[in-house]
């Protein structure tokens, strides 16, 4: 048996969808005032206008619920499992995540944090340790296919996955609508957020602001907003200074 070698990877996120205009969004807003009724609401002459209208005369008074009206969907690859747990703990989203039944794993993709990633001894420990991790789960399938020649695939990873790290690469689909897209990066973008899930949310953010500018110019953490429920945070005014925010 010639085992794979786990290797290391890199962080991926695509935004594949969006409802792909404000209109939803603002001829929601528009209805709540409309005598006339849904089908009396126009489009403005531009998603750029559309998008000031929501700005300045719904979000900035704090009715983030039309944002509800909008959806995303993204690819992420390159995250580890346990960024996918903290991920996942937003339950206002709808996830599909690559299975580690169905899956074969056998030299796995693994994330390597920074800190590690900058101590030569830590990171040839931790390198070892993941083609380890890796040749034992490749055992482990072998082991177990020899002790149950009828057993499938799945039910030999899904014994064999219990020895598959943390650091072990996921991929997932997100969907997400655009008020809890807001409420997700202004939690996931503070300093004390893990810097894995923070380097996520940096490129949704950017993902989002390059899709929808106007309405999402101020995405940032809740510091940027004027507000720490982190015990007034040293580092809030580093994230005030940031352009856009």
């Amino acid at each position: 048996m010639t085992a794979d070698t786990a290797r290391e990877t890199t962080l991926s996120v695509r935004l594949v969808h969006w409802t792909g205009t404000l209109f939803p969004a603002y001829a929601a807003a528009r209805l709540c005032y409309s005598k006339g009724g849904f089908d009396s609401i126009q489009p403005l002459e531009s998603e750029q206008a559309m998008g000031v209208w929501l700005r300045d005369r719904v979000l900035s008074r704090g009715h983030w619920s039309i944002l509800e009206h909008l959806t995303f969907q993204f690819a992420i690859g390159g995250i580890s499992r346990a960024c996918s747990h903290q991920l996942v703990r937003h339950r206002i989203a709808s996830y599909a995540q690559q299975s580690q039944r169905y899956v074969d794993k056998a030299g796995f993709r693994y994330i390597v944090p920074p800190h590690l990633a900058a101590c030569p001894e830590a990171l040839a420990l931790f390198r070892q340790t993941m083609t380890e991790l890796s040749a034992r789960y490749e055992e482990l399938q072998h082991l177990l296919r020899a002790a149950n020649p009828g057993a499938t695939g799945e039910s030999v990873n899904e014994d064999a996955r219990f020895v598959l790290p943390n650091a072990c690469e996921t991929e997932l689909v997100m969907t997400v609508n655009g008020r809890q897209l807001m409420t997700m990066t202004r939690e996931r973008l503070c300093i004390r957020a893990q810097w894995e899930i923070r380097a996520l949310f940096e490129r949704i953010r950017a993902l989002a602001q390059a899709e929808v500018p106007v309405v999402f110019d101020n995405l940032g953490p809740d510091c940027a907003w004027g507000k720490c429920d982190e015990g007034g945070c040293e580092l809030a005014a580093t994230y005030r200074r940031r352009p856009g925010w």
